[in-house]
């Protein structure tokens, strides 16, 4: 099973994993240390409290294994007419595919362990990257983003329950890339002074992607946050962009959407998908963006672009 797993993820250029079930007991006493540890801020808090779940489904499915899945994030660019100019928007990876990877992936695994009688289904509350790092299938990064081999930090990682039995699979301790020692590239890109020189875990709530990808409810950005530090519709690429480990995966090609002034216009308005016309739909759903309409607004005004 562990091996048909791992070739059909290779197969769609994915890598995958498996775990057996037991180790959820290890993620949860991971997750125990670290706010026993008094190092997380009310954000953070609220992540590890409130979003991440590590209930077994209850019907449907007899979890006997955890499987995570890396697939490659190229990077887009959103191309807006506004007011007789062409205005190119970086989307940075990780964004594209966030939506449509986890359903290829569950389609595609699910069609190779049918033979076997086995299925997946996804658990999304899962803590990903902690799972991708002790699994194995990555290391952490200095910019606490999740590093795969063949990918660098450009990925999106899913997460599923399995009734297929694992009864190995390799649990690793949680680190960083040995190349992080004595790399300060993505602290000193950071534009906010989120990655911190005393400790590992950086300070979310001064991180710019964690600001913009706040919906409408939020009208403005803290006085702290420099203009400079906005170059994305939103999401950050600056330590990535730094980072000497991804030198081979930046500049791939990428996705481009052209989008026409009167559509600009709906963006800047902070319409829902359902809201826009069909054609505009598909090319935000080309771009897996629809969850981040409602930032739009406020992004584009800090880019220097406005309805007035």
């Amino acid at each position: 099973m562990i091996e048909r797993i791992a070739r059909a993820a290779r197969a769609h250029g994915d890598k995958a994993v498996v775990v057996p079930i037991s180790r959820l007991d290890d993620l949860r006493r991971d997750i125990a240390d670290l706010r026993r540890a008094n190092v997380l801020n009310d954000y953070q808090r609220h992540i590890v409290e409130r979003i991440y779940g590590f209930d077994i489904p209850e019907e449907g499915l007899v979890v006997r294994s955890i499987v995570i899945v890396a697939t490659p994030s190229p990077a887009a660019t959103i191309t807006l007419a506004h007011r007789g100019r062409s205005i190119p928007v970086a989307i940075p990876p990780g964004y594209v595919g966030h939506v449509s990877a986890p359903i290829a992936a569950e389609r595609y695994l699910n069609e190779a362990l049918a033979p076997l009688g086995y299925r997946v289904h996804r658990a999304t509350r899962l803590p990903h990257k902690l799972l991708a790092v002790r699994s194995g299938l990555g290391v952490y990064g200095r910019n606490n983003l999740c590093y795969v081999e063949g990918m660098g930090s450009l990925l999106n990682l899913t997460t599923f329950f399995c009734d297929g039995l694992c009864l190995e699979g390799t649990w690793h301790p949680v680190r960083a890339m040995d190349a992080c020692d004595g790399c300060a590239a993505c602290r000193d890109a950071c534009p906010t002074g989120a990655i911190l020189r005393d400790r590992f875990l950086i300070d979310n709530t001064r991180c710019l992607t964690c600001l913009n990808e706040a919906g409408r409810e939020y009208d403005g950005f803290s006085e702290w946050v420099p203009p400079s530090a906005h170059h994305a519709a939103y999401g950050c690429s600056r330590c990535t962009q730094a980072c000497p480990q991804n030198r081979a995966y930046i500049g791939r090609p990428g996705v481009e959407v052209t989008v026409a002034e009167e559509a600009t216009a709906l963006f800047l308005q902070g319409l829902s998908v359902d809201e826009l016309p069909a054609e505009l739909q598909a090319k935000v759903n080309a771009l897996d963006m629809a969850g981040f309409l409602g930032a739009l607004p406020r992004n584009l005004r800090a880019l220097g672009m406005s309805v007035e």
